[in-house]
């Protein structure tokens, strides 16, 4: 087969369908992995902080799995990216929160160089 082309069967016919490629994000950001830290998923990844730039201000969003529920990369990092993009008030969990303010906040800052008081997390603390 063909690179990108990819056969589907339909009636004992053969379709292909052409399929795009994902585009790669232009924009830099920073992806940081949050692992579970007891039980049987020990140091498994259960979330994902990203920080990306918007405007002139750095956005930082979160996702983190429920428990029972199988960790995915890539669906954690959209629902950390339409975070940012769309905003939530989503109550932040204590291990997002622990780990944004423990230096991902410093972190985001000084790697896209703007002012500490640019950094914006998305969401609400209790």
């Amino acid at each position: 087969m063909i690179e990108g082309i990819y056969g589907c069967c339909f009636d004992d016919d053969i379709h292909y369908v052409q399929r795009e490629k994902p585009k790669q994000q232009a924009e830099p950001r920073i992806i940081q992995y949050i692992r579970s830290r007891r039980g049987k998923t020990r140091n498994q990844p259960v979330g994902v902080i990203i920080a990306r730039r918007v405007d002139n201000k750095v956005k930082i969003g979160w996702s983190l799995c429920r428990r029972g529920d199988h960790f995915n990369k890539s669906i954690a990092r959209e629902i950390a990216d339409s975070r940012i993009d769309k905003g939530t008030e989503a109550i932040i969990p204590h291990e997002v929160e622990n780990l944004t303010l423990n230096g991902f906040a410093d972190r985001a800052a000084r790697y896209f160089r703007v002012p500490q008081n640019n950094v914006e997390i998305i969401g609400s603390c209790l």
